[in-house]
């Protein structure tokens, strides 16, 4: 079996259960990819993602469907030629590591990645994410951790691409 990047998905994984991600990384099927209410949940995902995109109509998308090498090159190749661009759906790849980023915005030698989740935020929520208010066992830190735990991922594989940049996070 080939043996796959350790990508946002399979560090997720590996948060939850070692085991499975000796599994995912050895390419075995999850029930995960059969669950037909997952696969409608990731298809909203894919739609709320491009009404994002609309913010950005300069922005270019990454088409991950010819290649994963082209996939992987475009972006930095991209990424390097341009002082300013906003990318969807750009791979950073360094090393063993691959992230996904679904907004890459750079303005000279700051980048923004944008992670678009189609979850609601109240206004409270959002003043103690905004603030790192750490509330209680199932508090706000708790409901959004797996988001931050995305965008945190990717934080460290764009700067291990680019250690000279300042780099922020968006959800």
């Amino acid at each position: 079996m080939k043996q796959r990047l350790l990508s946002k998905s399979a560090f997720k994984t590996a948060s939850t259960c070692p085991t499975k991600l000796y599994y995912y990384m050895q390419g075995y099927p999850s029930v995960k990819e059969e669950d037909e209410y997952l696969k409608s949940l990731a298809r909203d995902g894919h739609i709320i993602g491009k009404i994002a995109q609309l913010k950005y109509p300069e922005g270019v998308e990454i088409d991950r469907s010819v290649s994963k090498d082209l996939a992987i090159a475009e972006p930095e190749r991209l990424l390097k030629s341009h002082e300013n661009l906003v990318l969807f759906e750009a791979a950073l790849r360094s090393g063993s590591f691959i992230a996904y980023v679904d907004i890459l915005v750079k303005q000279g030698t700051k980048l923004s990645l944008i992670e678009v989740k189609s979850k609601g935020l109240n206004s409270a929520d959002g003043q103690a994410l905004l603030y790192g208010i750490l509330g209680q066992k199932g508090g706000i830190v708790a409901k959004f951790s797996p988001y931050i735990e995305d965008i945190a991922f990717q934080y460290v594989v764009a700067k291990e691409l680019f250690p000279d940049f300042q780099i922020a996070c968006f959800l």
